[in-house]
């Protein structure tokens, strides 16, 4: 679970603890990582905290070999730490920076890629698997673009199509892939006057994470439901 000491990612991962599944807690700070351990633990559940920075293909490679010196095979795979910078917030397309550009795709889209790479071998490795990258119905194309934001949506874009394309890749395996929009949370990217609690934003991931076999493959999910992308 990558971005899982705070907002979306802390209530992903306690509510997969509560489901008594062992979460390795993503972050890119080891303190801030244990204290959604802390909770997790406070509460009954198992977890660990891993420092991972999806940045750096040295930080996600040594990431996975870490765990799989503890696990030889892993289930679930959460890619929810992303970005969205002040500069795209405020600037339209004509004066945003290419380097917001840049950035924004570093983490929203190759940091999901290299941590899907790493860690595709222990999935396939495992009885079942499943992958989940949290988009953002900005990001959706079935919807009119409204302008602004640029760099936020087109990563978000190409996440869905990342995954859309692992899927295929993955067919007939024992690992299901999807994306989810989670919605407008109450986060420090989202701000307090978002609608939905980070509970409530959880909610789809966590059930796309826990998925039955021949549940929804390559798809986007909002409200634990098939949406066009």
């Amino acid at each position: 679970m990558t971005g899982g000491n705070r907002g979306i990612g802390k209530a992903v991962c306690e509510g997969l603890a509560e489901k008594g599944i062992h979460v390795m807690v993503g972050s890119r700070s080891t303190s801030a990582g244990e204290k959604t351990v802390n909770a997790i633990r406070n509460k009954g559940g198992s977890a660990k905290v891993v420092e991972i920075d999806i940045q750096s293909v040295e930080s996600v490679n040594a990431a996975a070999h870490k765990i799989s010196e503890s696990h030889s095979t892993l289930n679930i795979l959460v890619n929810n730490a992303g970005i969205l910078a002040r500069e795209d917030r405020k600037s339209r397309f004509g004066f945003l920076p290419e380097k917001v550009l840049k950035k924004t795709m570093d983490v929203n889209l190759f940091g999901p890629f290299r941590v899907c790479q790493a860690f595709l071998p222990l999935l396939q490795q495992a009885v079942w698997g499943r992958i989940v990258n949290v988009t953002s119905g900005m990001g959706n194309l079935s919807d009119p673009m409204t302008g602004g934001y640029t760099a936020y949506r087109v990563s978000k874009s190409a996440l869905n199509a990342l995954t859309a394309n692992l899927a295929a890749e993955v067919e007939n395996s024992n690992i299901l892939v999807n994306c989810v929009h989670p919605g407008w949370v109450r986060t420090r990217m989202g701000t307090m006057i978002a609608p939905l609690s980070p509970k409530k934003g959880a909610d789809s991931i966590i059930y796309a994470a826990t998925l039955p076999s021949g549940g929804p493959h390559g798809k986007y999910i909002v409200k634990r439901q098939v949406q066009p992308f």
